[in-house]
């Protein structure tokens, strides 16, 4: 069951669609204090050719990511390189399985991916951001980059829930 519903989900969403730059930069400030390896994962898509402009895309999934995250109440383990690893492994994985098939077959296979995904509102809210920026047709390499790293967010999210601890983060200490 998804840890981030709907509800969390979308008032992320409206949440980070209110935020003004400086606040934007606050926020990802915070995810670099509790979140380094990604937003790291997000930067590092400028070393592959990723523009500016398109940039913007990932990075503002992750700011709905991150305060998803937070709007739980939940604990969260800090997303590490093995996570991320084992992450991109089941994208790639899942995408090797995609490559080759129909269009009506790949919409069936990712509808399925969705629905049965641990975190599926976030994942189909990337899908529906990667969608609306027209970045669903991978046609370069940076923008498979882009769209391996965001879809990674996703993984990692879900695999850090499972280790999310349900005391308030305030109480941990």
């Amino acid at each position: 069951m998804a840890i981030i519903t709907k509800e969390i989900l979308s008032s992320a969403i409206v949440d980070i669609g209110a935020l003004n730059l400086r606040q934007r930069e606050q926020l990802t400030d915070e995810i670099h204090a509790k979140q380094p390896q990604l937003l790291a994962s997000v930067l590092a898509l400028r070393s592959f050719g990723v523009t500016f402009e398109q940039l913007d895309v990932p990075l503002n999934i992750l700011l709905v990511c991150h305060q998803s995250m937070k709007a739980t109440g939940r604990a969260w383990p800090v997303i590490n390189d093995d996570m991320q690893e084992r992450g991109i492994k089941r994208v790639i994985g899942r995408i090797s399985f995609i490559e080759g098939l129909a269009a009506e077959q790949v919409a069936q296979a990712v509808s399925a991916f969705v629905t049965e995904h641990k975190e599926q509102w976030l994942l189909a809210f990337v899908f529906g951001e990667l969608r609306t920026n027209n970045l669903m047709q991978i046609e370069t390499e940076p923008q498979r980059f882009l769209v391996l790293s965001a879809l990674n967010l996703v993984e990692c999210i879900a695999e850090a829930g499972e280790m999310a601890n349900d005391r308030p983060e305030s109480l941990q200490k």
